[in-house]
């Protein structure tokens, strides 16, 4: 039997278990844009504009903009590091 993820165009064979739950595992560190936006505390337009300047990176899978977990822990301590730097 073949696991097929139809939202990211993978298909598992059962010999390949572990490119299975690698992929498992990089579904669950990916946020929604309203998630990202309540995280962050800020609007989805806001994210938007982040996106679109390349300071945020996201994942797009069908019509869906996704962000990687690391990519806004990433995004957090650059803008923490910038603060800082402008302090």
């Amino acid at each position: 039997m073949w696991a097929h993820f139809a939202h990211i165009g993978h298909i598992v064979r059962p010999h390949s278990q572990a490119l299975f739950w690698r992929s498992v595992a990089v579904i669950d560190e990916l946020k929604s844009k309203a998630a990202t936006a309540r995280m962050l505390g800020i609007s989805k337009e806001s994210l938007d504009r982040l996106r679109k300047a390349g300071r945020i990176q996201a994942i797009r899978i069908g019509g869906r903009v996704l962000f990687a977990d690391a990519e806004i822990q990433a995004f957090i301590q650059r803008s923490l590091e910038k603060r800082k730097s402008a302090a």
